[in-house]
């Protein structure tokens, strides 16, 4: 959605004080207001305003109307007309073709998750997960995940670890090292010592980057990343065959 901060001129209209034998207008005051316009993907438009400083509850009661008059006449925005109304008005004047009609400020709700796709587990608030057992190679076990619309799985935080492995580890009783670890989405073959996501996030910037002690070790001979059983990372051959979990963002 783009956002999009609009000019706008503002003015606070006092009441008179309520004698009958006056009728004229109050020193006129000025306040700070945030008007924020946003745009969906089919054009709607949607304005949100919001005052940058304290009011008093007991001092002002605020109306926001587009095109309001001044004090004393003018078009019908003001109602009651004349300065004998016993509150105050707050007068909003949008420029620009983008002001429209103010339209309710609440947020608007967010879009439903896309479904998860076939043979995929829905963890809540983290993704669409799939464990693949046979041991792969680090590049076909990207590739498989990319045919399913994901990629290898990069977890943010000890919380994703630990659902990870709760929903699908151990891949196979054999305790063997196709089955004790699976591969992480990232390596450090673009340069050395420095890992990345397949899409260039350095893996410090994650969330999880927990190496085991001595790790990573390997050099240039061990480009690629893997998660061990005990939740950990550490650097491994690209070439060897390991299991595999793919992740499908939300």
């Amino acid at each position: 959605m783009s956002r999009s901060f609009l000019p706008m001129a503002l003015l606070l209209l006092a009441a008179s004080t309520p004698l009958a034998t006056q009728r004229k207008c109050a020193a006129m005051e000025e306040l700070a207001l945030a008007v924020v316009s946003s745009a969906n993907s089919t054009g709607h438009r949607r304005l949100s305003a919001r005052l940058e400083q304290p009011l008093r509850r007991q001092e002002w009661k605020l109306d926001v109307r587009v095109g309001a008059s001044a004090c004393g006449g003018g078009s019908g925005g003001q109602s009651g007309g004349g300065c004998d109304i016993p509150r105050q008005w707050l007068v909003l004047t949008l420029d620009g073709p983008s002001s429209g009609h103010l339209l309710d400020s609440s947020p608007a709700p967010a879009p439903a998750p896309a479904p998860a796709p076939p043979g995929y587990l829905t963890l809540p608030g983290l993704g669409h997960y799939r464990a693949h057992p046979t041991a792969l190679t680090r590049d076909d076990a990207s590739a498989l995940c990319r045919k399913e619309g994901g990629a290898l799985v990069v977890p943010t935080s000890r919380h994703e670890v630990d659902l990870i492995f709760r929903h699908f580890f151990p891949f196979n009783s054999t305790d063997t090292a196709e089955y004790d670890r699976m591969w992480h989405g990232a390596t450090d073959l673009v340069q050395e010592g420095k890992f990345v996501t397949d899409d260039g996030v350095p893996l410090e910037d994650v969330g999880y980057a927990v190496f085991n002690s001595g790790q990573p070790n390997g050099g240039t001979g061990e480009n690629c990343v893997t998660i061990f059983k005990d939740k950990t990372l550490w650097d491994t051959g690209c070439n060897f065959k390991l299991s595999a979990i793919c992740k499908v963002s939300l």
